[in-house]
């Protein structure tokens, strides 16, 4: 007697997750406090805690898991709290080096004290350039400049008044001119012309050549003794001017020097800012000062000399709380190394130390820096620099440029800054073994991994979580609260997210936003709070939206083109069912799976497969398919058939074995030429033992079935046949539950095909007797009655070949 379908039968209760909440005190979430911790994720908070208070070497972390589980907001909420109960790490300032002016120095300061040094270095140069001024143009430098000159004057006139008298002695007349000196014979007082020296007798012409060439020798070493003056007089006012800068800077400076006595670093820059000021005090002076005998320079150029007494505070801690923590959200070369800026200038670029900018490693220096792996590495060379700086320890700012050789200038080389921080990647799984196996270093720079779950077990501790969850996002964005049926309907929704009765969601991403669809639908009707309609009406509007290709294909099946029956009987022909993803959405379609078996030796030709259509898993699943075939017929006699299985009408690779099962009885329903109900579709991959495995997209393929029956016209005989350990998966629409509870459709959980033949068959499977032959009036004894036919009708046609060729 025929197995009763009824045993089979999934109650309309367990079609979807049954969520009791008529026990809870409060009746909206506006009752419930807040969520102030985490769902769910216990071994990523772990994980994550320990790598962050980890210190020793290369305990970085990479926080894996799939988009929407919360890891930037889990990862920002316990950097946040540990960060600030670490030290402030100390600031780092370029100062420029007076030694060696391409490679500026990198001077460490504690926290906050680089931009007072910052500020006090533009005090000092601020008052200097008001005070130098003031001194150089006052009358007491004035008159002590004049004093110095006239000396040097007086001096100078004295040794030529000194050759012009020796001069005069010999009868010689010395001139000081533009050009340099003269000097003529004189004889009773007036000057000789050269004629007139002609007609002199040779003795008085011989003397006045030797007087010429005696007074051109005494002009040469007056002009000699002159320009040692002149440089003793320069050297005297040089010194006067340096002795007045160092007297007008003095106290300032050396209340500079008594601050930062302590700081090696700071107190040597100190003294060489000092010395190059004395130096060259003149940069100080505005164009036009009335300071004879010191140049200026044009204001342009004295702004740009003046850079060089400035500090470029690359790192600033100084309003930090506790340890700085640093999300780069665009993870360029630049933005993480940080770069060296240039100005245009007459064409062209120019930089100095004070445009050299940090990145945010140097942001978050001693404390936390968040990075999107997948914006990593699709940066050029940014992973590269990170490897570098965790692996050494320290971070140089390079022009990428210059780094890699793609141009060759001479540029600014910036002093290493000493580097020590907690990196923590956040990407998905797939990234994280890719970097494992093909990077040598990842391994050694990302100790740690925080796996971040997707569900959890629907338990009430859990439960409550969520509950809070939704309080706190309807509290933080304004929305309207929702009651118990709307909080029951979105847990609902959540466990079909994951595909489970028994568990919840963790991609709050998905949950947040279907909570603010519902909310917006509690406003459209004026409603003051979310109810389980206003949810269901959010998850509708949401399908409505995605579900364009869905309807499209539903049409197509509606109007015949694509040929699914879902009434009557047919041999070799089996609804199976399966599921297209569009990303965001995913939708279940029944198709048609035929099978045509005939006398031959092939076993099972799987067509897709020939075509080239048929992915490595379905592959696999005909294979296992036809040694379930062979273990469970091939007792006697070896298997002697060949047999097509097609996805009709399916030009699109198939992939999967979701659709051994329906294959199967395709397979025996034309062997045995049982018919089989096209009322029922069949899903489920089966072992070798025809045990029914799970699989996934069930609700998808039950609802995509049941659409097609609904539109063709429910007769209370179709449905769909899963696996009985799919049943805990099932999260169906409630337009199928109310289907299912008012008769018009049923849902059949089995363990075994030979369950799932009986239901599809009407005809008992037939199980095995002691003489291994299986009752007569059952598909399998008709199945192994006619393969033991196309054996011996084999065998038959082989002797007689055989035959043949002996009497020829």
């Amino acid at each position: 007697m025929p197995t009763d379908p009824r045993d089979h039968r999934v109650p309309p209760e367990r079609l979807r997750p049954v969520v009791d909440l008529s026990d809870q005190s409060w009746s909206t979430t506006h009752d419930v406090p807040p969520l102030e911790t985490t769902v769910g994720q216990e071994r990523a908070v772990r994980a994550l805690t320990f790598g962050l208070r980890m210190d020793q070497e290369g305990y970085n972390i990479y926080a894996a898991g799939l988009p929407g589980t919360g890891k930037r907001t889990l990862v920002r909420n316990i950097i946040a709290d540990l960060a600030r109960t670490r030290e402030r790490p100390d600031d780092w300032c370029y100062l420029y080096n007076f030694r060696d002016p391409e490679r500026p120095r990198a001077v460490r300061f504690p926290a906050g004290s680089g931009r007072a040094f910052r500020g006090e270095m533009e005090q000092l140069v601020e008052y200097l350039r008001k005070k130098i001024p003031e001194v150089f143009q006052s009358n007491d430098y004035l008159s002590e400049r004049n004093e110095i000159l006239e000396r040097g004057n007086r001096a100078k006139q004295a040794l030529f008044q000194e050759v012009v008298e020796r001069g005069r002695d010999r009868g010689f007349e010395i001139k000081s001119t533009r050009t340099g000196f003269t000097f003529t014979p004189v004889r009773k007082g007036k000057p000789l012309r050269v004629e007139e020296v002609q007609k002199l007798d040779p003795e008085e012409r011989r003397r006045i050549e030797e007087g010429q060439q005696q007074i051109a020798a005494e002009l040469r070493d007056l002009v000699q003794k002159m320009h040692q003056l002149d440089q003793e007089t320069e050297s005297t006012l040089e010194k006067f001017n340096r002795d007045v800068a160092a007297f007008t800077m003095d106290a300032r400076f050396q209340d500079l020097r008594d601050k930062y006595r302590d700081h090696e670093a700071v107190a040597a820059y100190l003294d060489q800012v000092y010395e190059d000021v004395v130096r060259n005090f003149k940069v100080f002076l505005p164009p036009g000062a009335a300071a004879p005998n010191v140049p200026h320079d044009p204001e342009e150029v004295q702004e740009r000399r003046l850079l060089r007494y400035r500090v470029n505070l690359v790192v600033d801690n100084g309003e930090t709380q506790g340890a700085p923590w640093v999300e780069e959200p665009n993870p360029t070369y630049s933005n993480l190394v940080g770069r060296i800026e240039k100005r245009s200038r007459f064409g062209t670029l120019q930089t100095d130390f004070t445009l050299v900018r940090a990145g945010s490693i140097l942001r978050a220096n001693g404390g936390y820096l968040i990075l999107h792996v997948l914006d990593l590495l699709t940066h050029p060379f940014s992973w590269e620099a990170l490897k570098k700086a965790l692996d050494q320890k320290e971070l140089v700012i390079e022009d990428i440029a210059e780094l890699y050789g793609l141009i060759s200038t001479t540029g600014l080389k910036p002093e290493p800054i000493p580097v020590d921080l907690k990196v923590v990647l956040v990407g998905n799984p797939y990234l994280y073994s890719l970097l494992q196996y093909y990077d040598e270093d990842f391994a050694k720079l990302f100790k740690v991994k925080a796996d971040f779950q997707t569900s959890i077990r629907r338990v009430p501790e859990e439960t409550e979580k969520y509950v809070r969850f939704a309080a706190k996002l309807c509290r933080e964005e304004g929305l309207n609260p929702l009651d118990r049926s709307g909080v029951a309907e979105l847990l609902a929704l959540v466990s079909r997210l994951v595909e489970h009765q028994e568990r919840l969601s963790l991609q709050f991403h998905r949950v947040a936003n279907l909570i603010r669809e519902a909310a917006f639908w509690s406003r459209e009707d004026g409603a003051q709070v979310i109810t389980a309609e206003h949810v269901a009406r959010a998850h509708r509007e949401r399908v409505y939206r995605s579900n364009l290709l869905e309807e499209r294909l539903q049409e197509v099946i509606d109007e015949g083109v694509l040929m699914i029956d879902v009434e009557g009987e047919r041999v070799g022909q089996v609804n199976g069912l399966v599921v297209y993803s569009l990303g965001d959405y995913a939708f279940g379609k029944p198709t048609r799976i035929t099978s045509r078996t005939y006398l031959g030796r092939k076993g099972v030709i799987n067509v897709d497969r020939e075509s080239d259509l048929s992915g490595k898993t379905h592959s696999k699943g005909v294979i296992i398919l036809s040694n379930y075939l062979g273990g469970r017929y091939a007792q006697d006699h070896p298997l002697s058939l060949s047999a097509s299985l097609a996805f009709e009408q399916s030009y699109d690779e198939v992939d999967g074995d979701s659709a051994s099962a329906a294959e199967l009885i395709a397979i025996l329903s034309s062997l045995s030429g049982v018919p089989v109900r096209q009322g029922l579709a069949v899903t489920g991959s089966i072992n070798q033992y025809g045990e029914l495995q799970p699989i996934g997209g069930v609700n998808e393929k039950i609802e995509g079935f049941f659409k097609t029956c609904r539109n063709r016209g429910l007769t209370g005989d179709q449905g769909v046949v899963i696996p009985r350990r799919n049943t805990r998966h099932l999260c169906l629409d409630p337009e199928v539950v109310e289907a299912v509870r008012a008769g018009r459709f049923a849902v059949y959980a089995v363990d075994h095909v030979d369950q799932a033949l009986t239901l599809l068959t009407g005809m008992e499977a037939g199980e095995r007797g002691e003489d291994g032959a299986f009752p007569p009036d059952t598909v399998n004894g008709r199945v192994q009655e006619a393969l033991a036919e196309m054996h011996r009708r084999l065998e038959e046609s082989h002797e007689e070949a055989e035959a043949e060729e002996g009497g020829d």
